[in-house]
């Protein structure tokens, strides 16, 4: 299994933070973001790992490097233009297709250790090419909110909405099996995000596995403090080591 952790973003919300430093690089207690999904991966056997970069790219290379000879594969892919979720995803289609693949934002910090999801994964309804983590929130109007049938299965999106859809939350952290690609999805696209263009648009094929512990994005410094401010209590948990 290969992973493609998601790291190009401007992090806009995060500044001044993000003036001197890439997001998938803001600590948590002193716990790097991207350091945090590399050792979580290495946990659960996941040691082929493409990361993108553009934003700071320069400084993402220089803390890469001591990564270098621990066993891994992993590749850094500077796009000199961002080209969304979806077409980062679509310019390393010829490595990722061949087995299945987990699909990370950098900047979500997740206390799920992974190996409930990509069991999960491997006991999906034989429709489902994706699994799709999701999570429980507390502003839903902030978030993708999904709606499930009775086998776990996504049968709807509401993408930010104001009204009320319940608290399942589309934690953007996916599976793609390697079926995945038999659809007819990029057809020349450029510039355009996995999940507003491909995925929403595939319901009742895609299974959802819920993630009970801590879940957040940190797209904002408030959500970063409120990350600190969690994990300080909580200092031997798998993240925090």
């Amino acid at each position: 299994m290969y992973a493609l952790l998601l790291s190009a973003g401007l992090g806009t919300r995060l500044r001044p933070i993000t003036n001197k430093i890439p997001k998938c690089l803001v600590t948590i207690n002193g716990k790097v973001l991207l350091d945090i999904w590399i050792k979580k991966l290495e946990r659960v056997g996941v040691d082929n790992i493409i990361i993108n970069t553009h934003y700071m790219h320069d400084i993402v290379e220089s803390h890469m490097e001591k990564w270098k000879n621990r066993g891994k594969k992993i590749e850094l892919h500077y796009e000199e233009k961002l080209l969304g979720t979806a077409g980062t995803l679509e310019a390393h289609k010829e490595v990722l297709r061949h087995d299945d693949c987990l699909v990370i934002h950098t900047d979500n910090i997740v206390e799920d250790s992974l190996t409930g999801f990509i069991r999960a994964h491997k006991e999906r309804p034989r429709q489902c090419n994706i699994t799709m983590m999701t999570y429980t929130t507390e502003r839903p109007h902030e978030c993708g909110i999904i709606k499930t049938n009775s086998k776990n299965i996504v049968v709807e999106f509401h993408e930010k909405s104001k009204d009320y859809n319940g608290y399942q939350a589309n934690g953007a952290v996916y599976i793609l099996a390697k079926e995945f690609w038999n659809y007819d999805t990029f057809s020349g696209k450029k510039n355009f995000d996995l999940t507003k263009d491909i995925i929403q648009y595939l319901t009742g094929q895609i299974y959802s596995y819920e993630s009970k512990g801590y879940f957040d994005d940190i797209g904002s410094v408030e959500r970063l403090e409120h990350a600190c401010e969690y994990f300080r209590t909580r200092p031997d948990t798998d993240i925090m080591q």
